[in-house]
């Protein structure tokens, strides 16, 4: 597996308790916030493991999915990109927002843009939550183009009743 390696300095453990072994140089390049954390003295290791430590590495706990960290890290390291879809955007767009991290803003750009035809009221929906105001023109008119019976999508929950009215 590519982000378990025995070089690593530095452990991630998502919400879902997949740890991994990956490198702060590799994190600090990609992201300020991640740049930041590890200026700031290492502790050294406890004598007992805690939430702090794990195989003698440090351990920084996550509040995203597995799922969501292994996508991100994909981006990061010089490995091929994954294959996105459009939920996989909105996840990369809240862990870009979150922690800083713009490696994969050509990526998410190209996916929203391929997404606008098959799903245009979701691309609204996260050009909506993220900004992303040339996106969201150009999926508002995809979706002005459907039947109103059609207007649905996964990722409904991003937009508000008034927001989901507006594009009606």
């Amino acid at each position: 597996a590519p982000f378990n390696r025995p070089d690593a300095d530095v452990i991630l453990r998502s919400s879902d308790n997949v740890d991994f072994r990956v490198h702060k140089l590799i994190l600090s390049i990609a992201s300020p916030f991640f740049e930041q954390m590890f200026r700031l003295p290492t502790p050294p290791p406890p004598e007992k493991e805690d939430e702090s430590w794990h195989a003698g590495l440090p351990l920084v706990p996550m509040t995203e999915s597995g799922a969501t960290i292994e996508l991100v890290l994909r981006f990061m390291y010089p490995i091929p990109s994954p294959k996105v879809t459009l939920e996989d955007i909105g996840a990369l767009l809240e862990f870009s927002r979150k922690y800083d991290v713009h490696i994969c803003d050509s990526q998410v750009d190209f996916g929203l843009r391929n997404s606008v035809a098959s799903d245009p009221v979701g691309v609204y929906a996260l050009s909506l939550a993220y900004n992303l105001p040339d996106i969201g023109k150009l999926a508002a008119v995809a979706a002005c183009q459907l039947p109103t019976t059609k207007l649905d999508s996964p990722l409904l929950d991003y937009l508000s009743a008034r927001q989901y009215r507006q594009l009606m």
